[in-house]
């Protein structure tokens, strides 16, 4: 998609792309999101969809089951952008049933047996 403007928005409409993550969002019995932490927040590619999304209506998750996640790394887990993500759900319709954030990825994942160790 392209980066989120009220101008882009004025000349083009919304992104085909964006009415499709609102449809799948709705079609889907829970979500599970993921996030990546880029200096302590959203990576911008997230941000840049969720925007987009969100001018369909601002209730992106539409009361939807939601588990969130985040790793990283580091000791530190994504904890900041999994904090931040739960403490805007319910402003964006998101029914947050549990969050988990995994510290030192490279520690505690088993790669070639896909598994947390």
């Amino acid at each position: 998609m392209p980066i989120f403007s009220g101008d882009r928005e004025k000349e083009g409409g919304i992104p085909q792309l964006a009415h499709n993550l609102y449809q799948a969002i709705g079609d889907a019995n829970v979500i599970v999101a993921s996030f990546a932490e880029h200096n302590g927040t959203y990576s911008a590619a997230y941000k840049n969809v969720f925007d987009w999304t969100s001018r369909i209506d601002k209730k992106v998750f539409q009361n939807k089951s939601v588990i969130m996640l985040s790793t990283s790394p580091g000791q530190g887990g994504a904890q900041s952008v999994l904090k931040a993500a739960n403490e805007s759900a319910p402003y964006f319709a998101a029914n947050v049933k549990g969050a988990l954030s995994l510290p030192s990825l490279f520690d505690n994942f088993d790669a070639p047996n896909e598994q947390v160790t």
